[in-house]
């Protein structure tokens, strides 16, 4: 919600999130190994969704669900057959 924090893989950075952004979206959907490491970059303040039954919260905030959803279809586009890991 607040704050800043890198998205490292394989211990290079690629990515900068700042207020608004979306880590952890895949944990919601599936039990595999995390594809990142996120460390916050200066003080947060965060929304933590522990797992999907917190779809009562989402379902109250629609515009955090769609958030949530289109970093969940760039990130499988970023991890889909042929992108670099």
């Amino acid at each position: 919600m607040n704050g800043e924090a890198e998205v490292r893989r394989q211990g290079r950075k690629v990515a900068t999130l700042g207020p608004g952004g979306v880590v952890g979206e895949m944990a919601l959907l599936s039990k595999a190994p995390r594809s990142a490491t996120v460390t916050a970059a200066t003080p947060l303040d965060v929304l933590v969704i522990i797992d999907l039954a917190s779809l009562d919260l989402l379902n109250r905030m629609p515009e955090m669900w769609q958030k949530i959803t289109r970093a969940l279809a760039e990130r499988l586009g970023d991890d889909g057959p042929g992108s670099p890991r």
